[in-house]
């Protein structure tokens, strides 16, 4: 049975912030290339819906959640973990910066496009700087605060997954371990909270971190991002650096890969505008 591909969205910035970081450009990207291989369901308040519909970005669902529609604050992964806690069937949640090109699946409960950070395959200075500055150092007192020492002593900082792509096959088991997680956070208040950093710790690095602790079965598509920045004119794919074409594009040379999460493309805004909108055209020719 393929999996629902499931999108989530709450506005946490400006409109125009949106429009000069090409933000739809992208989002129609990653819908439009997820429905070519899964049932696509967006989980949004009212506002949201209006603002896809008004672009022409359709899904095959649109659930309004009032869990969303309530969010005051922007720890920018709840309306996220909302509508994962929410769906009931298994789903590979995609962020609206990542480029499907084929169906995802994994054969175990979970599974991640790749790891954010994996010092097994990644062991240089600037990959262990990351993890400490990150997810070490950034969140160490409120881990000693709100965690038993029992369970933060067994963590291994060395594979923290990104979830660009996350692969749930088994809803009720992550529904849980969220819940486990914002209860011990209660007093975070984490819908209103103004601590956005806190998203990488509650959404990627702790649930890991269960999942490890219970030995839960899982799988990385890629061992690491098969596609990275280095300048609007240069990226690695598929760790060949590779020389931006902005005449043709880059769909000859990313259509082996399984997908492509366009992380941090807020830098490289000549990239997005020019880049994704021919992408846009290879994937709905006119």
């Amino acid at each position: 049975m393929k999996l629902d591909a499931i999108f989530s969205w709450k506005r946490m910035c400006d409109y125009k912030s949106l429009e000069n970081e090409f933000f739809w450009n992208f989002a129609k990207l990653a819908v439009s290339s997820a429905s070519q291989f899964h049932n696509t369901v967006l989980y949004t308040d009212k506002e949201g819906e209006k603002d896809f519909k008004k672009r022409g970005i359709m899904f095959n669902k649109v659930v309004i959640l009032s869990e969303i529609e309530n969010i005051s604050g922007n720890v920018y992964c709840m309306p996220k973990i909302h509508a994962m806690m929410k769906h009931k069937h298994p789903y590979v949640h995609l962020d609206f910066d990542t480029w499907t090109n084929f169906e995802h699946k994994s054969e175990e409960m979970f599974g991640w496009g790749y790891p954010e950070v994996n010092l097994d395959y990644e062991r240089d200075h600037l990959s262990i700087e990351y993890m400490y500055t990150e997810y070490f150092k950034k969140f160490k007192d409120n881990l000693e605060k709100y965690f038993d020492p029992a369970f933060t002593f067994q963590f291994d900082y060395g594979t923290v997954p990104n979830f660009g792509v996350f692969i749930c096959n088994n809803p009720s088991l992550a529904t849980s371990i969220y819940k486990k997680i914002l209860w011990k956070l209660t007093d975070e208040d984490l819908d209103n909270s103004d601590k956005g950093h806190y998203a990488m710790l509650v959404e990627q690095f702790l649930f890991f971190k269960f999942v490890e602790s219970y030995e839960i079965p899982y799988t990385f598509t890629y061992k690491i991002s098969p596609f990275s920045f280095e300048t609007n004119n240069r990226v690695v794919i598929a760790n060949t650096p590779t020389d931006v074409n902005y005449q043709t594009g880059i769909h000859s040379k990313i259509n082996k890969l399984k997908f492509v999460h366009f992380n941090e493309y807020k830098k490289f805004p000549t990239f997005s505008n020019t880049i994704i909108k021919l992408l846009l055209k290879k994937q709905n020719p006119i």
